[in-house]
């Protein structure tokens, strides 16, 4: 690669998610870190005769997402809506950006909200999303 030539790569720091109740997701403030994991459990389809090999295809998918930062009380559109929607009970919309064209969706339940604090730090915050469906992208 020449000096000064670009990669297909994407920065880290232009990534941002964002969340809320359906048809009102926000930006949640202050996060530094998400992670998006997409499974598909794998069906054994083996048959006899089949020299011991092991056969498969995909059977149900799943999706789970977790993204933590900085804890913050003037986020009442995005960590807030997130600490409503787990302790109602109720789904959210999702939106993991790794920048303004490329992003992944879908609608999931807030499964844990964790807040950790230290005298020598700041008041961090993490969140935990099991997806209630399909989980799709966009890429820009």
């Amino acid at each position: 690669m020449a000096c000064g030539s670009s990669t297909n790569s994407i920065s880290g720091i232009d990534g941002y998610v964002m969340a809320g109740p359906c048809g009102s997701a926000a930006v949640v403030a202050e996060l530094n870190h998400w992670t998006l994991t997409i499974t598909s459990d794998p069906i054994d389809v083996r048959i006899f005769g089949s020299s011991g090999w092991g056969a498969y295809k995909n059977g149900p998918k799943d999706w789970n997402a977790s993204f933590d930062g900085f804890w913050y009380l003037g986020d009442t559109n995005g960590q807030a809506a997130l600490h409503s929607a787990l302790t109602g009970g109720t789904t959210v919309e999702c939106y993991f950006h790794l920048d303004n064209d490329n992003y992944y969706y879908g609608a999931g339940l807030v499964t844990s909200e964790s807040v950790d604090e230290s005298v020598d730090g700041v008041a961090s915050i993490s969140f935990d999303i099991q997806g209630d469906g399909a989980i799709n992208n966009t890429t820009g």
